[in-house]
């Protein structure tokens, strides 16, 4: 048997300890198994949190305002088309991965599926030189008003372009504009993830040295739960997953950071 190495499969090994020392009746032994796997597991978000960077004071203003709205009420007031919530935030260890691979790989034309209240936008704007681009794709008029508030309270307003519409219409105006992208970021409607990449590919949209990342790949672990457990959206998902997997073209990774990101070149 393979020896686990990190806290997460540490934990789980000592979870399934605990259930065949439940099997066997033995519950002080299954409850102590229990509770060492859960202090394996439980920490493991925070510990990320507090051993990232923190956010610029731009983004966290991002942040309180995103967390502070009160979502439900502004769908019920016909004010957003669909039903929002704080958490579709990207989260600041995963903005600062953007932000790294940005920086290091010196990309300066960014093309970002999905900014709702424009968080990974800004942050991977601080990351961009001053002649660099980011062009939002955002389906929502109501969060790209509050994204672009906040955007034109910084020196980075000038470097990011809003699009407001259905992200495929988007993408196919900006082919017609001869538009090519050295870094996208797609965190938009998971029912049409492999309409976007199938048009990043198809349309020409990623430089030859580029890079796409794409958010939320492992669907709150529903992608490796057995048949029949999985939302139609996990479900979405985990086809993606293996329609990246299985095309000749492209090299992916995927990063266990949050709820899975997965990097994908050519």
């Amino acid at each position: 048997m393979e020896k686990h190495i990190t806290g997460l499969a540490i934990g789980i090994g000592n979870i399934q300890d605990s259930l065949e020392h439940l099997r066997r009746g033995e519950i002080k032994e299954a409850a102590r198994y229990i509770e060492t796997g859960l202090e394996r597991l439980a920490g493991i978000e925070a510990a990320i949190f507090s051993n990232t960077s923190p956010p610029s004071e731009d983004l966290a203003a991002i942040e309180r305002r995103t967390r502070d709205t009160d979502w439900p009420r502004l769908h019920r007031e016909g004010k957003t088309r669909y039903e929002l919530e704080a958490e579709m935030l990207t989260g600041n260890p995963e903005v600062w991965l953007l932000k790294m691979i940005i920086g290091m790989a010196g990309y300066k034309k960014i093309l970002e599926i999905g900014m709702f209240t424009g968080y990974a936008t800004l942050g991977m704007a601080e990351a961009l030189p001053d002649n660099g681009e980011i062009v939002a794709c955002e389906i929502e008029p109501y969060v790209a008003d509050m994204a672009r508030s906040f955007f034109e309270r910084t020196h980075h307003s000038g470097k990011i372009t809003i699009r407001i519409g259905p992200a495929l219409e988007s993408m196919r105006a900006l082919a017609d504009e001869g538009k090519r992208f050295d870094f996208i970021f797609i965190d938009a409607n998971k029912l049409e993830y492999a309409d976007y990449l199938n048009a990043i590919l198809d349309l020409s949209l990623l430089s030859p040295q580029g890079c796409i990342a794409v958010d939320n790949t492992l669907y709150q672990g529903e992608i490796y739960l057995p048949p029949g457990k999985c939302s139609p959206r996990g479900k979405v998902i985990e086809q993606f997953n293996r329609l990246v997997a299985n095309h000749p073209d492209l090299t992916h990774v995927m990063l266990p950071l949050r709820d899975g990101i997965t990097l994908i070149g050519r």
